[in-house]
């Protein structure tokens, strides 16, 4: 099983990017759009910092704003807005690096998980044992790539409230 941390992220010139000590609460001042449907393990911590939201404005607002799967249309509405929405690094790689978007921070039960299944006592057959070497290929390039770009945030002093986490399973790096 694999984790990937999630941040919330916003446009470069987002009135939270500067702040320092962003939490969870400040982000429901904005409009918040999520990629796809929320899973209840992360929907209960968020709408647990929403009610301490010092916006009074934010509980009057659906959560999320809009829920669109269409991850290239969440990061253009994000780009041309204040809204905000939580993604994984590889998913804004590229407009981190080009400073279209900015990490606004994450916090510890903000990730996503995943995992090969199989039956027990079945072996797999020959094309699942090779689908599964490619995803075990992918998720080390993955991950290697995560480290390189949350580091060179980092060294910029940009992402230093987004505390970077080992993706492998079971194994986190001291915050």
């Amino acid at each position: 099983m694999s984790e990937h941390a999630l941040y919330f992220v916003g446009r470069r010139d987002h009135p939270l990017a500067l702040r320092k000590g962003v939490k969870p609460g400040d982000t429901f001042a904005f409009p918040f759009i999520a990629p796809a449907r929320i899973p209840p393990r992360l929907l209960a911590p968020m709408l647990s910092a929403r009610t301490k939201s010092t916006d009074g404005a934010s509980l009057s607002r659906p959560f999320p704003t809009i829920e669109c799967n269409v991850v290239s249309a969440v990061k253009r509405v994000v780009e041309g807005s204040d809204a905000l929405t939580a993604l994984t690094l590889s998913c804004m790689a590229a407009e981190l690096q080009d400073r279209r978007l900015t990490l606004i921070g994450s916090e510890p039960w903000m990730s996503v998980h995943y995992g090969v299944v199989s039956l027990k006592d079945r072996p797999m057959s020959s094309a699942a044992a090779r689908l599964r070497e490619f995803v075990v290929e992918a998720e080390a390039a993955v991950t290697l790539a995560e480290e390189k770009l949350l580091a060179s945030w980092s060294a910029d002093g940009v992402a230093s409230r987004a505390a970077p986490r080992n993706r492998k399973a079971g194994a986190r790096a001291p915050r």
